[in-house]
This record gives structure tokens, C-alpha cells and sequence, in this order.
């Protein structure tokens, strides 16, 4: 048997196989062809697994569907026999129905319909949170006389108050509950657990406080344990001299303020001047101003713009 060899190292031919007519494919095509049957056969179990798993959910939903139908059943079966051990009275229409068995059709429709309709009216005016408009109750809205039709502003008066701390009586604490030390005693002060002695040239001045449960403060420290806060800084309102407070208070809207704080951060500024709303510690009845919804004027601006002329100012 003799061998042929083409230009094409991987393609080897045969003499015998020529004789017959049948050809050798490349290697190259017939490992395409056998990647090709194993992705073919790969599709088709694929495809069969897809189907069971389609088989499996049909019969899930069926057996789901069984189930509610036997839950509804059951339902039903609760229900019927709560309703046959429930004592039922007659409705208006049924004892209507009994009773004028003369009436017309559309008669006895239209006099039924009265018969149901009024008191469910009257229920319904019962049930009013405020009730009928000859009682008035606490709770009730204003009438629509009392309230003013053309959308006039709702106008107030404040004032704006400037005080020195040693002047604010009934704010700041005024009596401490001072209480005297032995020299040998050694206490700590509850607040900054430091020793309550007599500091030269430091802030303490070595007197102690004891409060209701039995703990000792240094003087210093139970004052601002006790004083109220600030409404913006949240510190104390006493003069501290490390944060450069300068000791003035200023109150607007029933809260108190350092003044530095007030004046720089938290004072209503006024529409028309675009000024921060200041006191003054010369007037002791404060500075007036006017709120009108929710903007603060000055008194003098808030008159100057004309408001003055379709709003009566409080007096």
C-alpha cells in the first residue's frame, strides 16, 4: 500500500482510499465538527431540562391552586356557621316589606329610600367632632364671621429684651447651697473630679457645693451645672471669661441668648433694613417689634412700608 503526503502536513491521504473515492478531512474541520455535535448535544439537554423544570412548575401551580380552593372552602364553612349562631333582626326594608304589602312599587321604593336615608343622616350629624353649629365647644374652629375673608396678615407684637447678668433675677440661680470643708477633708468635685482646694491663679476659689444628693461641686462648677442655657451655643448664660462673653443676655420669643450669639447668629433680621432686631440696656421694657406671619420688622420699617394702613397694629 503506497502513501501520499500533500503540501498540508496534517492531511494524510491513502492510495486505497483515493482508489474508492474517499477523502480525509483536515484536522482543523474535523475538530470543529466534534466541538460542533458536543454544543448541539449540550443544547438538546438543556432543553429537555428546561422542560422538566416547566413540568415541575405546572404542577406546583396546580397543587397551590388545590390548596386555596380547600383554604376558600373552609373559609366559607367558618363563616356560614358564625353567621347561623349570630341572632339577625329584621332591617326597616324587611319589616316595610311585611307590613304595607298594598303599596306600589315605586311608592313603596320612594318610602323606603326616606325611611333609610334620614337617619343615616342624623348619625352622620351626630358623629360631627364639633357638633351642630348652636353649641360651640372648646375644641371647635372659629366660625367663618370671626375670620377675616380678605387674607389680612396676622399681626403681633414682641419684644426684644437686653440684660446684664447680675440684673436677670428669676433667671439665673441666685442663692447657692454653699457648704464649708474641713481642712482635712479631701473631696473631689463631682463635675471635674478635681480636688476641691483653693487654686492659686486658676479660677476656683475653693468654696464647695452640695446638692440634694449628697454630692460636692466646686463652686464654679455647680453654677453652670445649674445655670440655664444658651438657646443656640447650649452653654451657660453666666459670665464666662474664657469664651469672651461679655455678660449681656438678650431674650426674644420667651428664650434667652448671649448676646453675641443673638446678634450674630440667631436675631431675626428685618425685611425692609436687613438689620439684626437689637435691644438695648438703656430701655428695661425692651425694644418693640412687629411680626407679621413669619417675618419680624422693626416697628419704625414695618409702619414706613404702609402696612400700617390695611392691618390695625396691636397696641
Amino acid at each position: 500500500m503506497a502513501t501520499q503526503c500533500s503540501d498540508d502536513d496534517s492531511v494524510i491521504i491513502s492510495s486505497d482510499s483515493c482508489d474508492h473515492g474517499i477523502q480525509v478531512l483536515p484536522l482543523w474541520q474535523r475538530t470543529f465538527q466534534l466541538h460542533e455535535s458536543n454544543r448541539r448535544q449540550r443544547i438538546q439537554e438543556d432543553l429537555a431540562l428546561l422542560q422538566t423544570f416547566e413540568v415541575q412548575r405546572q404542577e406546583r401551580e396546580k397543587q397551590s391552586y388545590i390548596l386555596q380552593n380547600q383554604i376558600d372552602k373552609e373559609l366559607r364553612f367558618q363563616n356560614a356557621i358564625i353567621d347561623s349562631s349570630t341572632p339577625t333582626t329584621p332591617t326597616k326594608t324587611s319589616a316595610i316589606s311585611e307590613v304595607h304589602t298594598d303599596i306600589q312599587p315605586d311608592v313603596k321604593l320612594s318610602y323606603i329610600e326616606e325611611v333609610e336615608l334620614e337617619p343615616s343622616y342624623e348619625k352622620c350629624k351626630a358623629s360631627l367632632p364639633y357638633g351642630d353649629n348652636n353649641h360651640v365647644n372648646e375644641n371647635s374652629p372659629p366660625s367663618y364671621e370671626n375670620v377675616e375673608k380678605h387674607g389680612a396678615a396676622i399681626v403681633v407684637t414682641s419684644i426684644v429684651e437686653y440684660v446684664r447678668t447680675e440684673d436677670a433675677h428669676g433667671i439665673l440661680p441666685s442663692n447657692l447651697p454653699i457648704c464649708d470643708l474641713s481642712d482635712k477633708e479631701s473631696v473631689r468635685c463631682s463635675s471635674c473630679c478635681k480636688m476641691i482646694t483653693i487654686f492659686n491663679g486658676t479660677r476656683y476659689t475653693g468654696y464647695a457645693c452640695k446638692d440634694d444628693d449628697g454630692k460636692k461641686y466646686h463652686m464654679e462648677c455647680y453654677w453652670k451645672l445649674i445655670s440655664p442655657k444658651c438657646k443656640h451655643c447650649h452653654l451657660e448664660l453666666v459670665r464666662q471669661h474664657d469664651k469672651k462673653f461679655s455678660g449681656i443676655l438678650a431674650k426674644f420669643n420667651n428664650a434667652w441668648y448671649h448676646v453675641e450669639c443673638y446678634e450674630d447668629y440667631s436675631g431675626p433680621r428685618c425685611p425692609v433694613c436687613y438689620d439684626v432686631i437689637q435691644g438695648s440696656l438703656n430701655q428695661a421694657e425692651g425694644i418693640r417689634c412687629i411680626k407679621d406671619k413669619n417675618q419680624v420688622y422693626h416697628f419704625n420699617c414695618y409702619t414706613k412700608k404702609g402696612k400700617r394702613n390695611s392691618v390695625q397694629l396691636p397696641i
